[in-house]
């Protein structure tokens, strides 16, 4: 993922998520531009040429597509569920993997309340 982060700046990250969670809600052409560009690292003008169609038509297919997005989000919050729930598992299988070196029953009861408090949490969530 470190690669990824130099490459390309955090919008595109978050794009392709955003792809993976609605694209199909997208229309075809709009899915296709968008997979291009971001998931192939196709430029407009390659775009253009590939399917066809002019710049100016890929650069609303992209502008429009971005804005459905991130509109079906902020509506459904697909993505940032998705995130928090990453985080509480990474942050669970840390915990767990010290309570794993763990000696003293006391603080290995602490470690086990405290995933499960984070496991409840994200059923919570569900």
């Amino acid at each position: 993922m470190a690669e990824l982060d130099e490459k390309f700046p955090a919008e595109y990250e978050s794009i392709v998520l955003l792809l993976d969670f609605y694209g199909e809600l997208l229309s075809k052409q709009q899915q296709e531009v968008l997979d291009l560009h971001y998931n192939n690292d196709y430029s407009f003008s390659e775009i253009a040429e590939q399917l066809v169609i002019s710049r100016q038509a890929v650069y609303d297919a992209v502008r429009n597509g971005k804005s459905a997005l991130q509109k079906y989000e902020s509506k459904l919050g697909l993505n940032k569920r998705f995130t928090n729930e990453q985080t509480v598992i990474k942050k669970t299988l840390c915990i767990l993997g010290d309570a794993r070196e763990m000696q003293d029953i006391a603080g290995y009861k602490k470690v086990t309340q405290h995933v499960i408090e984070l496991l409840n949490g994200l059923l919570s969530q569900l």
